[in-house]
């Protein structure tokens, strides 16, 4: 049988828990990576949403600014058409950005919002050239609302909707990821202590009872009795102790018979 020194058994329980470590320190990483990976695609969601919200908030400030210019003939209408439009340009930009890849859904609202925005400037067109055509000042205003109401704003709705369902699984994928991580600490780290424990108790008890055995070897052989034979079974440099006592007593044995012969 290998023997393995009280310093080798101390190394091995020590490499354990090191390496037990070790595999909580890398799951760890693993675990920040991934969530890093989706925290950042959360904060690429929540401007995408917040941005359709913004959109959303300019469509309407254009059509009242337009309105109020048509009304009232006063330039500062165009002027919040034209802060509203930029608004919206902001938005496309960041969902291109954020896309990478042609999207389906992306393309019809940004046709759309250059079909509505086309209306609206057919309307200011009529309005500019032909400032008493009410009715067809009015119709190109109805054609661009209703066009707004019934494609656009569904269009601007479901995809807000689909990116907002999309944050929400992604909160909740580092939600998950996050306990896990620290349910894998929690168990990894409780079962490095249990074996530190474990093996400092096992170790601690194979010396205690080497050593408790040895003192009663060797008082028994001060005392002259040297009948009883010296055994432990450790492994380790209390066995080597054992047998050399052992061995001292067998020949201290034999010399009392020879000399008593």
């Amino acid at each position: 049988m290998m023997k393995l020194s009280i310093a080798n058994k101390l190394a091995i329980g020590f490499g354990i828990v090191v390496l037990l470590l070790a595999a909580v320190a890398g799951l760890s990483i693993i675990s920040l990576n991934r969530s890093q990976g989706l925290i950042e695609e959360l904060i690429d969601l929540q401007r995408v949403v917040q941005a359709t919200n913004r959109s959303k908030a300019a469509l309407l400030a254009e059509r009242v600014g337009i309105g109020h210019y048509i009304l009232t003939g006063v330039p500062g209408g165009l002027e919040k058409m034209d802060q509203a439009r930029e608004t919206f340009s902001e938005w496309e930009t960041l969902i291109e950005e954020r896309s990478g890849e042609e999207n389906t859904k992306l393309n019809e609202i940004i046709s759309a919002r250059e079909k509505y925005q086309g209306q609206l400037d057919d309307a200011i067109f009529v309005y500019e050239n032909f400032p008493d055509d009410t009715s067809e000042i009015l119709r190109e205003l109805g054609e661009a609302d209703g066009f707004r109401e019934n494609n656009l704003n569904p269009l601007i709705d479901q995809f807000y909707q689909d990116e907002l369902e999309t944050l929400q699984r992604k909160a909740a994928s580092v939600k998950r990821i996050t306990n896990l991580m620290i349910l894998g600490g929690t168990i990894f780290g409780g079962i490095s202590i249990v074996i530190a424990l474990i093996s400092a108790f096992v170790i601690s008890r194979g010396i205690t009872r080497s050593t408790s055995h040895l003192s009663e070897a060797a008082d028994s052989i001060s005392r002259g009795d040297l009948d009883v034979p010296i055994e432990v079974n450790t492994g380790d440099e209390m066995e080597d102790l054992a047998e050399s006592i052992e061995r001292m007593r067998t020949s201290l044995k034999a010399a009392i018979e020879r000399l008593r012969r």
